[in-house]
């Protein structure tokens, strides 16, 4: 069915009471109609909701009103054995006459149906319309519903508000979803349903048709719409909010529930068999939603993939829409309370139009009047100097000093702030004096002096601003001798809550597979309790032990195993590695990132010369350097410089700031520059792949336009190492026309040396463009699907050097004629392509040249070992450990980062992993 569309406004405003609820339901132009739904608890007497609804001032019963709800009262107007009649009912039935409304109610229709012999049935739910909507015929078909009560001890009433408008047939019968229907298959459907009815539709060509050719025709039309639906569509459910898990047994037990209800409302009296039999009904389809919610759980999680796992957090996700409370216009005003109201309340309050200007003089703005305040020009050094000497991250800064008083650190403190105030005020900013936080730092154990900061700035009302036991800043809680304990106990709570969130997903028997939860873990968890540990994890049991905990529980969840599982042997297991190592791999990662940071980056101005091509920084570190006097003070360092350790200014550098993200992009040609992927090739036959490239390269190479280019890169092991090299070779009218080898050493990875092969490409396809100005169109034929999607774009990631160069070298050759075209092709390897087979030769002879490119270490490289160190390190703490307990027999696997063949095989046996585990 569809319904015409409605607006619903809660009138908070009239009453504010749990008991009461006052809606407001509107429909286009039509008169606003008031519904009172209560509850009068018979408990509270002269105090219950109907007595609470008199007294109340803004009701104005003279607009469209329903009154309805469970009145819990006996009257003779409406009971069908009335017996005596309490003052109170009285009082409210006097004074429903009085505001004319009339009952609804059927004479002698149960609500209430009777639950003991010693009870009968009664009639306590009301409903009760004033004059306007009996007159104006606004509400109709009243009625009690008894198969809509399901668990309830009630019965539902039903009425229908209709003001004009009517609910309008669905002639498909069922709804469908369309958001993923392409108008192009529906078309396509609709169509072919058409072509199976032609005969029945050709009387439509004649002119003289009667009316039940005409409905039969229609008849037809709406026949192929509905095959047409539900060819495309995806039925949705009749509820408005999807239940997934109803079925059939579901509807069968609700009828089954239904007709036990409507049995019950026929007797008047008790009858103990029907009252059984509604309990018994109830009871089995309560358990029966249970069992179904469960079930549906439980195949959804055990049929899950990698890509439906993150979808799951929205089963918590709570879909609750609360609106908001009536907003006070003003003294004299009525409160707005509609949306459109509440939009313009707030419109008129924050977004004033300004106040006119008397007589509108002409300004003139070229000269300068004595009144006005110098304007002072802040130029670039200005602000580089401010950044740098006050760490400033967006909107978040931080003035630091130090010395050997606290007493005098507040006063330089106080003394910058100003500085700094005058500096943003000069600039037309301001900062947040509400925001405004100290903190001491000072290792000293009997150092309890903790001096406040008074600021002036009103001199009637100072400010004083009191040091902190700990400080949030980007993330991370700093307590006063930066130990972090805090920091990491409220990391380990938000991660604690985590993976509990996650023991919805699975227990011992069954859910979601070890495989999901562990990667969940990795990728929800991990991340949550060592965001930025590089910077406070030390590794001191204080720190680690909070950690630990978090990690310990995820553990028992992964492996379905007990709580006196020995930890150790469940992370070697799950191959979930110990938290300080993982620790130690998220230090050796954001060493790497150090590497794509700009040469201004305040951590780069700390780092030695070397960092910035042997420059001296900026602005200097506000602390020297402790030389120190003996050997072991010489050997201390800060955790910058600690950081440092795992990577290399001679490693790969990527330039955050290369170009600007109004570069030109691919569809900035016009179609002239095309990269082919390889979706949709992934399950394709590689001889049918192979045989449509060589089909493809004897056309392209008839040609004189067109040239032809295969890449390649390599990895071969070679006395222990690693060497990896990349090559190129051309074609031009079936001829070799050049070919090129590049070596990359032993620090590099396959991507590296695809993208080198498409860079080395681009310069040989660039020197012989200059030379044949026959070709238009290259064509470059790559095995690598990632090297593909990503060497047209010098993005600041892996092989950014390589990129660029085939990036600029594309947009020269394109510039230069507007029929030039460039593609780039995914080709299949190993299939028997020359081409591909010659390239691939070349490449595994590149790996023994030296290493020729602008870098000693690639990035991939980098990541790849700082995951392959964590693994080792694992490796050898396994080795060291003596192998006692019951686990020691089967503790001969060595760990690693990776799930195991076994653990993979147990991916849908959810019991197995309990006794895996």
């Amino acid at each position: 069915m569809t319904y015409a569309d409605f607006r619903v406004t809660l009138r908070s405003d009239l009453i504010e009471d749990r008991d009461v609820q006052v809606l407001d339901i509107t429909q286009g132009q039509q008169p606003t109609i008031t519904i009172v739904n209560v509850y009068n608890d018979p408990r509270r007497k002269n105090d219950g909701a109907l007595a609470r609804l008199r007294r109340t001032e803004g009701l104005d019963l003279r607009r469209p009103t329903i009154i309805t709800g469970d009145y819990n009262m006996h009257h003779p107007l409406w009971s069908r054995n009335p017996g005596p009649t309490d003052p109170l009912t009285a009082e409210v039935v006097d004074w429903l006459t009085e505001q004319g409304m009339t009952l609804q109610n059927d004479a002698g229709r149960i609500t209430h149906p009777a639950r003991s012999p010693r009870e009968q049935g009664s009639i306590i739910d009301l409903t009760f319309a004033n004059g306007p909507v009996v007159l104006e015929g606004l509400l109709q078909e009243w009625r009690v519903d008894e198969g809509l009560s399901h668990s309830s001890d009630h019965y539902a009433i039903t009425f229908i508000l209709d003001p004009g408008k009517h609910e309008i047939l669905n002639p498909l019968e069922l709804k469908y979803s369309i958001k993923e229907t392409k108008p192009a298959e529906w078309k396509t459907a609709f169509e072919a349903e058409l072509n199976n009815m032609r005969d029945r539709l050709e009387l439509l060509d004649y002119q003289d048709i009667n009316r039940e050719t005409l409905d039969d025709c229609a008849e037809g039309i709406t026949e192929a719409m509905r095959a047409a639906m539900a060819e495309t569509g995806k039925p949705i459910n009749r509820c408005h909010r999807s239940k997934p898990w109803w079925d059939e047994d579901l509807t069968q037990a609700a009828k089954r529930l239904e007709e036990a209800r409507r049995e019950e409302a026929t007797n008047e009296d008790f009858d103990p068999v029907v009252r059984a039999a509604v309990r018994k009904a109830a009871n089995y389809f309560r358990r029966l939603c249970k069992f179904k919610k469960r079930e549906w759980v439980t195949g959804t999680l055990a049929e899950a993939t990698s890509k439906d796992i993150y979808g799951f957090c929205a089963w918590s996700r709570g879909t609750r829409c609360y609106p908001s409370p009536p907003i006070s216009r003003g003294e004299g005003m009525e409160p707005a309370i509609t949306h459109e109201e509440k939009c313009a309340a707030l419109r008129n309050e924050l977004y004033q139009p300004p106040p006119p200007i008397e007589d509108n003089p002409e300004v003139d703005l070229t000269t300068p009047d004595a009144a006005e305040l110098p304007t002072v020009e802040i130029t670039e050094e200005e602000i580089e100097e401010a950044i740098m000497k006050n760490v400033m991250y967006v909107d978040d800064g931080k003035l630091y000093v130090s010395s050997d008083s606290l007493d005098t650190n507040v006063r330089m403190l106080k003394i910058a702030y100003e500085k700094a105030a005058e500096w943003l005020r000069k600039a037309g900013l301001s900062a947040d004096a509400a925001k405004r936080e100290l903190m001491h730092y000072s290792r000293r154990r009997n150092h309890n002096s903790s001096p406040s900061i008074v600021f002036d700035e009103d001199p009637n009302h100072p400010v004083t601003v009191t040091p902190q036991a700990t400080l949030r800043w980007l993330g991370v809680f700093f307590d006063r001798q930066l130990r972090f304990e805090t920091h990491a106990k409220i990391v380990a709570a938000k991660g604690m809550n985590t993976v509990a969130a996650l023991t919805m997903l699975a227990n011992t028997v069954r859910g979601l597979s070890h495989i999901y939860l562990r990667r969940l873990y990795l990728t929800c968890v991990i991340p949550q309790i060592l965001y930025a540990s590089p910077a406070w994890f030390t590794g001191c049991k204080y720190q680690s032990k909070h950690l630990e905990k978090v990690q310990n529980r995820a553990l028992r969840l992964v492996c379905a195993a007990f709580r006196t599982s020995p930890m150790k042997a469940l992370e070697v297991e799950a191959s979930i590695p110990p938290i300080s190592l993982q620790a130690k791999m998220a230090e050796r990662r954001a060493a790497v990132r150090l590497n794509k940071l700009s040469f201004l980056n305040p951590t780069i101005q700390r780092l030695p010369n070397e960092w910035r091509c042997n420059k001296p920084p900026v602005v200097p570190a506000p602390l020297k350097p402790n030389k120190g006097r003996t050997a072991v003070d010489r050997r201390k360092s800060t955790t910058l410089l600690d950081l440092t350790r795992h990577s290399s200014p001679e490693h790969e550098r990527i330039d955050p700031y290369l170009y600007p993200p109004w570069r030109r992009l691919q569809s900035s040609f016009g179609g002239r520059l095309v990269v082919e992927r390889k979706v949709g090739k992934e399950k394709a036959d590689k001889r049918k792949l192979a045989w449509e490239h060589n089909a493809l390269y004897d056309e392209l190479s008839q040609s004189p336009s067109h040239l032809i280019i295969y890449t390649d890169g390599s990895l071969l092991r070679n006395g222990g190492f690693n060497r990896v090299g990349a090559a190129a070779v051309m074609y031009h009218l079936n001829r070799n026309v050049g070919q090129k080898k590049m070596g990359l050493g032993g620090h590099a990875e396959v991507y590296d040396a695809e993208l080198a092969a498409a860079a080395v490409a681009s310069n040989m396809a660039r020197t012989i463009t200059r030379d044949d100005e026959r070709i238009k169109h290259i064509h470059y034929f790559i095995d690598n699907s990632a090297a593909v999607a990503t060497i047209a774009d010098p993005l600041p990631r892996t092989g950014q050097v390589f990129a660029r160069c085939f990036y600029e070298n594309a947009c020269r050759f394109l510039d230069e004629d507007q029929t030039h075209r460039v593609t780039i092709h995914w080709c299949p390897s190993h299939c028997k392509i020359p081409g591909n087979e010659k390239v691939d030769r070349l490449a595994k002879e590149a790996t023994s040249l030296a290493n020729t490119a602008p870098y000693k270490t690639s990035r991939a490289n980098a990541v790849r070992r700082a995951k392959a160190n964590t693994e080792r390190e694992w490796r050898q703490q396994w080795r060291k450990e003596e192998k006692t307990g019951g686990y020691a027999v089967a503790n001969r696997i060595p760990p690693s980062l990776k799930p195991t063949k076994h653990a993979i095989e147990l991916i849908n046996d959810r019991d197995d992993v309990r006794l895996w585990g």
